[in-house]
């Protein structure tokens, strides 16, 4: 079964000192709380790091949101909500792999995924060990505090959930920090393309 309708990619800039209004660590690490990732993965909190540090090192944030657009008919259908679970896996395999490209190619940048790491099967975190994919693993704005749904609201976008049926689209949230301005276009290429 085809569930996917389009796939939509949307890029834009903002200043660090625009994106912070939306940093809400305490709020939102509360909500970690409640993952049962919380503490066992090492992209997640509690961090050994001051996120605001982490952030304040850049100047700009290119926030990326890749939107998986469900064919109405499909939303409703309990298969579809099956294959939505893989279809988000592979989408957010791609989608990370096109965020490391971005900072491997572009001086001055970091990737932060679309949620936690999904790089291992086991974190080493949960036996206390430093992480073994150090190179590629990357946090997520959530992650580091951020409140995502006011970020994309800033951009006239908005996170649908699912209920009892699939929402009109599916959508994943990352971004590139960056020490000078990149071009959003480029960016949006990179992840349409998977350079």
């Amino acid at each position: 079964m085809d569930i996917i309708n389009f796939i939509e990619v949307k890029t834009d800039e903002v200043s660090i000192e625009d994106l912070n209004k939306y940093h809400e660590p305490e709020k939102i690490f509360g909500f970690c709380k409640r993952c049962p990732n919380y503490n066992k993965i090492w992209s997640c909190p509690p961090h050994k790091f001051e996120t605001s540090d982490y952030i304040d090192s850049y100047n700009y944030c290119s926030v990326v949101r890749v939107k998986i657009h469900i064919k109405e008919e499909s939303r409703a259908n309990k298969e579809a909500k099956k294959l939505s679970r893989k279809i988000s896996d592979n989408i957010r395999l791609y989608f990370d792999k096109s965020l490391i490209d971005i900072e491997r190619n572009f001086k001055d940048t970091k990737a932060l995924y679309a949620g936690s790491c999904l790089l291992c099967n086991n974190c080493t975190r949960t036996n206390n060990s430093p992480c073994i994919k150090q190179d590629k693993m990357r946090y997520s704005l959530e992650a580091l505090g951020f409140q995502v749904s006011g970020i994309c609201e800033m951009f006239n976008d908005k996170i649908l959930w699912s209920s009892d049926k699939l929402p009109e689209y599916l959508m994943f949230v990352g971004a590139v920090l960056s020490k000078g301005k990149l071009d959003s276009e480029l960016i949006k290429a990179y992840i349409k393309t998977g350079r």
